[in-house]
Protein backbone atom coordinates (compact mmCIF):
# COMPACT_ATOMS: atom_id res chain seq x y z
CA UNK A 1 0.00 0.00 0.00
CA UNK A 2 1.61 3.59 -1.09
CA UNK A 3 1.53 6.17 1.79
CA UNK A 4 0.73 9.41 0.97
CA UNK A 5 3.89 12.42 0.68
CA UNK A 6 4.94 13.60 3.88
CA UNK A 7 3.53 10.31 5.75
CA UNK A 8 6.54 8.97 6.42
CA UNK A 9 9.46 11.28 8.45
CA UNK A 10 13.08 11.05 6.74
CA UNK A 11 14.81 11.26 9.56
CA UNK A 12 13.13 8.99 11.99
CA UNK A 13 10.78 6.71 9.88
CA UNK A 14 7.99 7.32 11.51
CA UNK A 15 4.38 6.93 10.12
CA UNK A 16 2.84 10.24 10.42
CA UNK A 17 -0.80 8.04 9.93
CA UNK A 18 -0.12 6.02 12.71
CA UNK A 19 -3.20 5.85 15.37
CA UNK A 20 -2.75 4.79 18.79
CA UNK A 21 -2.32 6.70 22.60
CA UNK A 22 0.98 7.61 23.46
CA UNK A 23 2.21 7.71 26.81
CA UNK A 24 5.11 10.21 27.89
CA UNK A 25 5.52 10.50 32.15
CA UNK A 26 2.26 12.34 32.72
CA UNK A 27 1.46 13.02 29.54
CA UNK A 28 -1.33 10.96 27.69
CA UNK A 29 -1.51 11.50 23.57
CA UNK A 30 -4.25 10.42 20.83
CA UNK A 31 -5.47 11.76 17.55
CA UNK A 32 -8.05 13.23 19.45
CA UNK A 33 -7.10 14.49 22.84
CA UNK A 34 -4.07 15.38 25.10
CA UNK A 35 -4.08 14.48 28.66
CA UNK A 36 -1.88 15.90 31.55
CA UNK A 37 -1.93 13.97 35.32
CA UNK A 38 -5.56 12.86 34.08
CA UNK A 39 -6.43 16.22 32.92
CA UNK A 40 -7.83 16.80 29.83
CA UNK A 41 -6.04 20.06 27.57
CA UNK A 42 -8.00 21.67 25.76
CA UNK A 43 -6.27 21.97 22.19
CA UNK A 44 -7.09 22.63 18.25
CA UNK A 45 -7.01 19.23 16.32
CA UNK A 46 -3.68 20.90 14.60
CA UNK A 47 -2.06 21.06 18.19
CA UNK A 48 -2.99 18.01 19.20
CA UNK A 49 -1.58 15.96 15.91
CA UNK A 50 1.97 17.79 16.38
CA UNK A 51 1.86 16.90 20.32
CA UNK A 52 0.91 13.30 18.92
CA UNK A 53 3.28 12.55 16.17
CA UNK A 54 6.44 14.32 18.50
CA UNK A 55 5.32 12.37 21.71
CA UNK A 56 5.18 9.17 19.57
CA UNK A 57 8.94 9.45 18.59
CA UNK A 58 10.41 11.08 21.48
CA UNK A 59 13.63 12.15 22.14
CA UNK A 60 13.67 12.45 17.72
CA UNK A 61 13.18 15.62 16.16
CA UNK A 62 10.69 15.84 13.42
CA UNK A 63 11.44 18.67 10.79
CA UNK A 64 9.09 21.56 11.24
CA UNK A 65 7.97 20.98 7.28
CA UNK A 66 7.19 16.90 7.90
CA UNK A 67 4.78 18.13 11.26
CA UNK A 68 3.23 20.88 8.76
CA UNK A 69 2.22 18.25 6.42
CA UNK A 70 0.69 16.50 8.56
CA UNK A 71 -1.66 19.11 10.32
CA UNK A 72 -1.99 21.73 7.52
CA UNK A 73 -4.90 22.34 5.69
CA UNK A 74 -3.28 24.00 2.59
CA UNK A 75 -1.47 27.43 4.19
CA UNK A 76 1.98 27.47 5.02
CA UNK A 77 2.81 24.23 6.71
CA UNK A 78 5.83 25.70 8.74
CA UNK A 79 3.44 28.71 9.72
CA UNK A 80 1.27 26.18 11.00
CA UNK A 81 3.05 24.25 13.12
CA UNK A 82 4.57 27.19 14.84
CA UNK A 83 1.01 28.91 15.12
CA UNK A 84 -0.02 25.55 17.31
CA UNK A 85 2.98 25.37 19.11
CA UNK A 86 2.40 29.10 20.74
CA UNK A 87 -1.40 27.54 21.16
CA UNK A 88 0.34 24.16 23.23
CA UNK A 89 2.45 26.37 25.27
CA UNK A 90 -0.65 28.72 26.16
CA UNK A 91 -1.96 25.49 27.15
CA UNK A 92 0.51 24.04 29.07
CA UNK A 93 2.18 26.60 30.35
CA UNK A 94 5.23 25.52 32.81
CA UNK A 95 4.64 21.57 31.70
CA UNK A 96 5.15 22.73 27.76
CA UNK A 97 6.98 19.36 26.76
CA UNK A 98 8.05 20.04 23.34
CA UNK A 99 11.69 22.19 22.52
CA UNK A 100 12.73 23.31 19.52
CA UNK A 101 16.12 22.13 17.88
CA UNK A 102 17.57 24.95 15.78
CA UNK A 103 17.38 23.98 12.76
CA UNK A 104 16.22 20.76 12.86
CA UNK A 105 12.77 20.88 14.38
CA UNK A 106 11.52 20.31 17.45
CA UNK A 107 11.23 17.11 19.97
CA UNK A 108 9.29 16.05 22.72
CA UNK A 109 11.63 16.58 25.93
CA UNK A 110 9.72 16.01 28.77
Amino acid sequence: MAMAPGAICPHCGFDLKVVGTVTRGRWQIDRTCVRFDGIEVRLTKQAILIMHALASVAPMIIEPGVLGERVSDGGDPVMAVRNALVRIKQATGPHFPIEGVKPNGYRWVH
